[in-house]
């Protein structure tokens, strides 16, 4: 997807917005900008973000019986 299309539909605070707009102008530019003073509506959102993240824990299910999975790949090891 572009960038400028993932922004659009994600995007709805204006000054974040603006920021990026600006940015996007300068990097187009050819400038570098890789080093410099933080953009404050960007690095706002990115902590915001993270915090969101971070807040969310993350689960992988139900623990998998070991031995029966090694079971099973021993079965498969041996016939085939």
């Amino acid at each position: 997807m572009e960038f400028d299309r993932l922004v659009a539909r994600i995007v709805v605070d204006k000054a974040l917005l603006e920021s990026i707009e600006s940015l996007l102008q300068t990097k187009k530019a050819g400038k570098e900008v890789d080093r410099g003073p933080k953009i404050p509506a960007i690095s706002k959102y990115i902590e915001a973000e993270l915090a969101r993240f971070d807040s969310h824990s993350v689960s992988a299910g139900p623990k998998a019986n070991v031995d029966k999975l090694n079971e099973l790949f021993r079965y498969a090891l041996d016939n085939t």
